[in-house]
């Protein structure tokens, strides 16, 4: 609020003749004891009075000199109007005395951050680093080694990665987990279907062979491993799992016919698997043929997401043609190994021949 003449000698313990004293030095327009001076007027005379020091009217009438206000100090005025107000009232001599806060404290202008962040109680500093290469991991951990190598920490500081690094060992923590999970799953399922070990582990055993594909396209697009793969492979996984149960099932049903019409022998063995297998073919690339068609474009895509995509994309695509492999030449030549060896054990009088859960049952009822 703007203040007159003598309001504001009051206020400094000056004389109105005195302050217009200083006005007219100053070039401030003040006619009478009545003018109404602006902020800035009453902010430059404040800083004047800071300057030589006022304390009492008498010790400004006896000089007749004074020190001039650099326009710095004049432009800073605003700024340190409040704190040139700021007063400390003090008894001298019996009397009251005003000292200014300039004459007690120093008042300058430093560079300093913008804010102080905290982190745990702690004060933080950030350096931000924009990651060219596609392995994060690996420029992450080269960043380590150097860090760990260049620079010596002082007591009480401490350098902790964070950012996308941060989200991903996050997420490969959730993997360890995931992944025996769906295996663990995919394990329990097969029994249940199957109701014995020996097909239950053929097809556990052969999900290797059908990751293999998916390493090999992912070795040649030059794709790191990460979240967004570790999806890829657990679908590939799933659908490994479900071509092989097919497969088992047309073996099973083959040799079932020849158990059935009394052939017991390797030869009866070695037609059932060749005519199993060759009924699989036509559907397994019409399976394998409809997922790749379907995955291909989105390894052509471009645009948003599309980085992600094609990194699950690409395990399914390469995975999908070493499980055509393995469910048409691996499985059947296994499927063989095993029923073959209970075969030549019936041969020599110590078991009966392998058939399917089903079929032993009807026998069993029909004895």
């Amino acid at each position: 609020m703007a203040k007159t003449v003598s309001e504001l000698a009051k206020d400094l313990g000056l004389s109105s003749h005195d302050l217009l004293g200083i006005c007219a030095e100053e070039g401030i327009e003040a006619i009478g004891h009545a003018s109404v001076l602006s902020s800035r007027d009453e902010n430059l005379i404040l800083d004047i009075m800071l300057a030589d020091s006022i304390k009492k009217p008498k010790t400004r009438a006896r000089k007749t000199t004074r020190k001039k206000v650099s326009p710095q100090r004049r432009a800073t005025s605003s700024t340190c109007a409040l704190c040139h107000r700021t007063t400390m009232s003090t008894s001298m001599a019996g009397q009251n005395a005003q000292i200014p806060l300039g004459q007690i404290a120093t008042i300058e202008v430093a560079k300093g951050p913008m804010s102080i962040k905290t982190e745990g109680a702690f004060p933080t500093a950030w350096v931000f680093v924009d990651v060219d290469s596609p392995d994060l991991g690996g420029y992450v951990r080269s960043a380590q080694e150097m860090v760990e190598a260049m620079v010596e920490l002082p007591p009480g500081y401490t350098i902790q990665w964070s950012g996308q690094y941060e989200f991903m060992q996050r997420a490969k923590a959730r993997l360890q987990l995931v992944v025996p999970a769906t295996l663990l799953i995919i394990f329990v399922l097969l029994f249940l279907n199957f109701g014995r070990i020996g097909e239950t582990l053929i097809v556990m055993g052969s999900l290797p062979f059908a990751l293999v594909g998916g390493v090999l396209i992912m070795a040649f697009l030059g794709y790191n491993w990460s979240v967004a793969t570790g999806v890829g492979f657990i679908a590939l996984a799933g659908v490994s799992a479900e071509t092989a149960v097919i497969m088992l099932l047309y073996l099973n049903h083959a040799w079932d016919d020849r158990v059935r019409a009394g052939r017991k022998d390797l030869a009866a063995l070695y037609e059932a698997v060749m005519e199993g297998a060759v009924h699989r073919v036509r559907p397994k690339v019409m399976t394998v043929t409809a997922i790749i068609g379907g995955l291909l474009p989105i390894l052509w895509g471009h645009g948003t997401g599309a980085s992600v995509m094609k990194r699950i994309a690409a395990p399914m695509v390469g995975g999908m043609v070493s499980a055509t492999v393995l469910t048409l030449v691996v499985i059947p030549v296994v499927y063989f190994i095993w029923q073959g060896y209970a075969v030549t054990r019936a041969e020599s009088g110590v078991g009966e021949p392998l058939g399917s859960p089903e079929l032993n049952l009807a026998l069993g009822e029909g004895d």
